[in-house]
């Protein structure tokens, strides 16, 4: 038998397999966050992918990163969500109409 721990058998094939780091990251940003990631999210994905890979593989520790970043707590509109008028209109500095 091996000395390995199923511990660092685990990190072992997360280092080979390349694919699953990054969709481990991916599931619990989305859990999270309640949606499913875009492609505003990539960057911020491949950066806590890298840091998950810097740890040593490290669930607890990734889970911990992730839900403390500040993207954590971002609130972004849907890619085809148009703000109200009237938000629009107080972005823009447009006037007219009421408040």
């Amino acid at each position: 038998m091996g000395s390995a721990s199923p511990a660092q058998g685990v990190g072992a094939y997360l280092k080979q397999e390349r694919k699953i780091p990054a969709c481990l990251v991916r599931n619990v940003y989305a859990y999270g966050v309640g949606k499913a990631p875009d492609e505003r999210d990539e960057d911020y994905l491949a950066d806590q992918t890298e840091a998950f890979a810097k740890d040593g593989y490290r669930v607890p520790e990734m889970m911990v990163r992730v839900a403390a970043s500040p993207e954590f707590f971002k609130v972004k509109l849907p890619a085809r969500a148009r703000p109200a008028a009237r938000v629009a209109a107080a972005l823009t500095g447009a006037t007219g109409g009421n408040p």
